[in-house]
C-alpha cells in the first residue's frame, strides 16, 4: 500500500486525492489478480495498474469553475412564484 500511494501522490498533490487513488489502483488490481499469470514479478504487474490509473486521472480534469462559488448561492434563473401568480 505504501508504494501505490507514493506513487499516486507524484500524480496527485493532495494527500487525500492520492489516498484515494491509491485505494482505487488496490481494489482494481483486487478485482484483476485473476489476470496476473505469474510471469513477471507481482510489484511490475501492480505498478502497470497503478501507472495507468495515475495517468487516467491526471487525465481526467474537472470542469472549469469557480471553486470559491458555490452551486448553491447562484441566482435562479426562474421567475419568483410569488410574481407569477401576483399577474
Amino acid at each position: 500500500h505504501g508504494r501505490v500511494y507514493a506513487w499516486c501522490r507524484r500524480y496527485r498533490r493532495d494527500p487525500e486525492q492520492a489516498l484515494d487513488l491509491a485505494q482505487d489502483v488496490l481494489l482494481a488490481a483486487w478485482r484483476s489478480l485473476a489476470t496476473w499469470e505469474g510471469k513477471a514479478p507481482f510489484g511490475g504487474w501492480l505498478f502497470v495498474i497503478t501507472h495507468h490509473a495515475c495517468i487516467r486521472a491526471a487525465r481526467a480534469r474537472p470542469l472549469a469553475g469557480d471553486d470559491d462559488q458555490v452551486l448553491e448561492e447562484l441566482p435562479d434563473p426562474r421567475p419568483d412564484p410569488a410574481t407569477v401568480f401576483e399577474d
